[in-house]
């Protein structure tokens, strides 16, 4: 028996790319039972703590669809049938394929490097099927994203207090410390145009440049989820470093008014 599915898009600041991925959505092999579409005001934890309000009671599992996330026709077929041969999994990923070109891959699962680093498995690669074998991850992102809702529950959503690229590692990692599979489906694919990383939405939503977000997960990661002494050692550097540039502010500012009280 097909589980309820509700399909929540994040509509944030692209129309011209919304109007392809509700197209695809109502294309689906497989329909969801329940469309919901949220505008993102704020963040996107906010926004999915939107959604689960309106959520229908039946609903067991919410597919997560940003703007520029387009799937094709068998997405949610595909992930329905992985997610249906081990009840352990409590979100699957797709294979994420670049919006301009549906041959190579964005993103195939997600990890960290042992020094806390964000870490695409798969970018870049023309797909030819060549990473299918892959299953369990890390974290997957949550474009295309199909969640169990009792997970959901169970982890209170997002954790609002993640910046933004850290959002989608942060869940999936938590999933996994609460006991449950994150996988990623490489049958299951959706186009991706990756708006944020490519700077093309309103500086709002990441609250800074790309580059900057990006550093600001890492540090957000490497701080909740590395050892304890490497994250100590992680905080000493980042204070040193600091402290040197805050020196060197110093002797700048000393330098110039010695030069300033020179020419006088």
């Amino acid at each position: 028996m097909k589980p309820f599915v509700t399909a929540v898009v994040v509509a944030h600041d692209a129309p011209e790319y919304l109007s392809v991925t509700l197209d695809a959505l109502h294309r689906q092999s497989v329909q969801p039972d329940q469309i919901l579409q949220i505008d993102a005001t704020s963040s996107l934890a906010q926004s999915l703590l939107a959604a689960r309000a309106q959520m229908s009671a039946e609903a067991g599992w919410l597919w997560l669809l940003h703007d520029d996330s387009a799937p094709k026709h068998d997405a949610l077929e595909e992930l329905l049938k992985a997610v249906e041969l081990s009840p352990a999994v409590a979100l699957a990923g797709p294979k994420q394929l670049d919006w301009n070109n549906h041959k190579k891959i964005l993103q195939q699962g997600l990890t960290l490097t042992p020094m806390g680093e964000l870490f695409s498995l798969v970018s870049g690669e023309l797909d030819q099927s060549q990473h299918d074998h892959v299953d369990d991850v890390l974290a997957v992102g949550t474009a295309g994203a199909l969640i169990r809702v009792d997970l959901f529950d169970e982890l209170n959503g997002l954790d609002g207090n993640a910046p933004p690229l850290a959002a989608d590692i942060d869940f999936s990692i938590r999933a996994r410390l609460a006991g449950h599979r994150v996988i990623v489906v490489p049958t299951a694919k959706v186009i991706h145009a990756g708006l944020s990383l490519a700077g093309k939405r309103e500086r709002r939503w990441l609250g800074t440049t790309p580059k900057a977000a990006l550093r600001r997960a890492s540090i957000h990661l490497r701080l909740a989820y590395s050892p304890l002494w490497l994250a100590l050692l992680f905080c000493s550097a980042a204070l040193f470093r600091s402290a040197r540039i805050d020196r060197r502010s110093d002797l700048s500012a000393s330098s110039a008014r010695y030069r300033c009280s020179g020419s006088v």
